[in-house]
């Protein structure tokens, strides 16, 4: 038996850890200039850097976040379902989608880490609509 608290059997103490959202607050490790519809992950210290090329990203910066994200500020990312990701460059419905330099969206190929799939058609520097699904990598 874990811990447990008066009055609230072990599975209602265990299910009170659990979290449906969709978005979660992380602090940002860094500055980031231009957040908006861009891939983060985790640095050592587990604050959020923009993802960089062979990253296994956890999630994507939300577009309230149009202005510069200081040192030390929360950020709000989703981390599951369907959300915008900048492009780097042109992508198709369906294809599936890692993340490259500067927490921006492109076409995986044999070995990157699937971060998603594209469920809209994009052009480079636009925003594609991506499920975020962490598939693990691309054979």
């Amino acid at each position: 038996m874990g811990p447990t608290m008066p009055g609230i059997n072990q599975h209602e103490w265990l299910n009170a850890f659990i979290n449906a959202s969709a978005t979660i607050w992380e602090k940002a490790a860094v500055d980031i200039e231009e957040p908006q519809h861009k891939a983060v992950s985790y640095d050592p210290d587990g604050n959020v850097i923009l993802a960089d090329t062979g990253d296994t990203a956890i999630g994507l910066i939300l577009s309230p976040h149009r202005d510069p994200i200081y040192a030390g500020a929360p950020v709000n990312i989703l981390i599951k379902y369907i959300g915008l990701l900048t492009t780097s460059e042109e992508l198709l419905k369906g294809d599936p989608i890692t993340i490259t330099t500067g927490g921006i969206a492109q076409k995986a190929v044999s070995g990157d880490f699937i971060f998603g799939w594209a469920f809209s058609h994009a052009l480079p520097d636009e925003t594609v609509h991506v499920q975020i699904t962490k598939s693990g990598y691309m054979a």
